[in-house]
């Protein structure tokens, strides 16, 4: 048990990330001195803000400083008041608390796979309320300037207003039932990212920011967030690990933590060629091209792939040889071969089905294999 505690508290890090950090560590003094400019930026929180952020919250499990929501829902008049002061005050002071900081990991088995395995366990971070609370508040701020300033692409529907997997999988369905009408083939790429939040990398978060023009409170309350001192600890059954620096990532489970990464993936998607579709729902990422001819499938795609791998490695990501998959979708009845397509040297396999957002893709679009997994999984019930 200690053994797996130990490794389910590992963190990859990426060389070409950390180098890539020490050279640009100078414009992190330049964000966390920003000007005040904008007006919004530095104005405070107000009661109904604090209110509506507690009544929005759920019922979930206690970070390490065991306040749970229930308690911050029932407090009296006097004591919203005194809160609301305090994260006033951590607000303008920028002294994010240390035990904000501090999480714990429960790894939550992925089904039906080897729970022997460290690999086949999806770390869940429990923090602090309060914190998510305040988190809360931050991110519709963050969200707002987002989408004012259009810093994420449109490709990216994952927990948007008005977005949903739906306009993802219209997209895909009607791109290859286009091919399928003018006689072509369809050629997707479907990507796996390794430990996606474990590995986001929290200075190139910053630096995004920047680059968009975020300055004043905001962004110094995010550099808190994701400063470099922040420690977690493993709990599996009755048994907790002890404390480990979490150097590299973004906690699961937090409010701020999938508006961030979004930020982080939108870097990787710039790299996909003119010509070449992309859908992007949080990191469920792939590219699709269609074309009568199989060799400019693949010389499209196949450079696609290459910008997108040197992309990710220099911005903290890690595309999967072996959970990565191609799919040729074609209905023309004359012999023909299939793309051979490679990431990071590895020659991708070319599946008959996938699941995409839910849903089963088989090659010809028939969508049987869906139907069938629906029926067993509603007579299982």
């Amino acid at each position: 048990m200690p053994t797996l505690l130990a490794r389910l508290s590992q963190i990859t890090h990426l060389p070409t990330t950390i180098a890539l950090n020490s050279r640009l560590s100078e414009i992190r003094l330049k964000t966390s001195t920003s000007n005040l400019n904008p007006i919004i930026w530095r104005r405070i929180i107000i009661h109904s803000l604090l209110t509506n952020a507690i009544s929005k919250s759920h019922d979930c499990a206690v970070g390490p400083d065991d306040i749970h929501y229930q308690m911050l829902k029932h407090l009296p008049p006097n004591a919203v008041n005194t809160l609301l002061e305090t994260l006033n005050n951590i607000w303008f002071a920028g002294n994010f608390p240390p035990s904000w900081r501090t999480s714990t990991v429960i790894p939550v088995p992925k089904p039906a796979k080897d729970a022997s395995d460290p690999n086949n366990y999806r770390p869940i971070a429990l923090t602090s309320c309060l914190c998510k609370v305040m988190e809360r508040m931050v991110n519709n701020r963050l969200v707002w300037f987002i989408e004012r300033n259009k810093v994420i692409t449109a490709l990216q529907c994952g927990f948007r207003k008005q977005c949903s997997t739906t306009d993802h999988l219209v997209r895909l369905e009607s791109f290859i039932r286009e091919a399928f009408i003018q006689r072509q083939h369809a050629v997707a790429a479907f990507f796996d990212l390794e430990k996606a939040y474990d590995c986001t990398w929290k200075y190139g978060i910053m630096k995004d920011l920047h680059e968009a023009g975020l300055r004043g409170r905001l962004p110094c309350f995010i550099e808190g967030f994701l400063k470099k001192n922040r420690q977690f600890s493993v709990r599996l059954g009755a048994c907790l690990s002890g404390m480990f620096d979490q150097e590299m990532g973004v906690p699961q489970g937090s409010v701020l933590s999938v508006t961030l990464f979004a930020v982080k993936i939108n870097s990787v998607v710039k790299a996909i060629s003119p010509g070449v579709e992309c859908s992007l729902y949080v990191d469920d990422f792939l590219i699709v091209y269609r074309s009568k001819y199989i060799h400019i499938i693949e010389r499209h795609l196949q450079r696609s792939l290459n910008m997108l791998s040197h992309r990710a490695d220099t911005n903290g990501f890690k595309f999967s040889s072996s959970k990565t998959v191609c799919m040729h979708f074609c209905r023309l009845r004359s012999a023909h071969s299939n793309p051979e397509l490679t990431l990071n040297g590895t020659l991708i396999p070319v599946v008959e089905q996938t699941k995409f957002l839910g849903v089963i893709f088989d090659s010809k679009l028939t969508f049987l294999p869906h139907s069938v997994s629906l029926r067993r999984s509603t007579f299982s019930v």
